[in-house]
């Protein structure tokens, strides 16, 4: 989501300070202006305010309608960020809803698109993105399999695929990967903040630690590219455990509980949220899917998708291959 200040932001090191709202999807690349390039073109609609740039076009060979808003990143009032479903914690709520429920003291509302894939209803986590989401500088969610779109300390964009190294290490040096705040199979582990909501969401887990920090280092919001020292609270069996504001919990599925040490209330476990490539200090992030477009090369792509977003830094599109009675496809290279 894209907002306008009424004042210039506070300046860190010469630059705004660009926080991490955004819902702008990313299967990104500065290319996009190719979407529109249809030799079947219709009406074209376009107004424009300050540093944001807005214009719809349709194409009379198809049910298709793209919609493009341009951000001029020299605008120092304009800031992104990100927001998941329920405002502070995961869930599915419509965009104009999420749009409309923004505080005033963020400033107003400018632009707002869908952004990563997520767990659709009937999922025990509905609305998870399927990628990596930072708000805030809070890590709510892992990296997925696909691309990412990031801005780094100094304000500069990126957008690339992201490996996790999320790790939790047991007091005698035993060390699992896990999961943030997803579903869960039963041989996996998953951390879960208070963006997960109450609660775990699983039933018949084999095991759930409640972890509260231990010692002087960083605790929650979670950061990503952080080592933390967690104290386990509690220890419960079969799910559906609470979370509070101040811990975390650890799920283990079933069919992994017997590779895991003997722990006891009081233990210190260790774990780690970095990634590769580096992201310490990032306060904005989303998933998505593939990248369109990098050094001025398109990937090849031949499969169709559905109703979909484009986003670079710079620009952000919405393709929309929706009408009554018809639906249509695109791929990376239409013309």
């Amino acid at each position: 989501m894209l907002r306008r200040f009424a004042r210039q932001p506070q300046l860190e090191s010469g630059k705004p300070v660009w926080v991490s709202r955004s819902l702008t999807a990313i299967v990104s690349g500065l290319g996009l202006f190719t979407l529109v390039s249809c030799s079947e073109r219709g009406a074209v609609s376009a107004k424009s305010d300050g540093g944001v740039t807005y214009y719809n076009e349709r194409f009379g060979s198809g049910p298709w309608s793209t919609h493009v808003v341009k951000i001029d990143r020299r605008d120092a009032t304009l800031r992104l960020h990100s927001v998941i479903g329920r405002g502070t914690s995961i869930g599915l709520r419509p965009l104009s809803e999420q749009a409309s429920s923004i505080p005033v003291t963020w400033g107003k509302p400018v632009a707002a698109v869908n952004g990563d894939f997520y767990a659709r209803e009937g999922s025990a986590y509905s609305g998870d993105p399927r990628g990596l989401q930072i708000i805030d500088g809070e890590l709510v969610s892992g990296p997925g399999e696909q691309s990412a779109f990031w801005i780094d300390a100094n304000g500069e964009p990126h957008a690339t695929n992201v490996i996790s190294r999320f790790q939790i290490t047991w007091p005698n040096g035993t060390s699992f990967p896990f999961g943030l705040n997803e579903e869960m199979g039963r041989g996996q582990m998953v951390l879960f903040t208070p963006a997960a909501g109450k609660s775990t969401g699983h039933r018949g887990v084999g095991l759930e630690l409640v972890l509260e920090k231990a010692g002087e280092g960083p605790w929650l919001p979670l950061q990503i590219g952080e080592n933390y020292q967690a104290k386990v609270r509690s220890i419960h069996q079969g799910g559906r455990t609470a979370i509070a504001r101040d811990t975390l919990v650890l799920s283990v599925g079933s069919a992994l509980v017997s590779n895991v040490p003997a722990t006891t209330v009081g233990a210190v476990l260790a774990f780690t949220t970095e990634t590769s490539p580096e992201l310490k200090g990032v306060m904005i992030a989303i998933g998505g899917g593939s990248i369109i477009t990098r050094d001025g090369k398109v990937p090849r792509l031949n499969k169709p998708s559905a109703s979909r977003n484009i986003s670079s830094y710079a620009v952000s599109s919405m393709f929309d291959g929706t009408r009554v009675r018809r639906l249509a496809g695109m791929t990376r290279t239409f013309s």
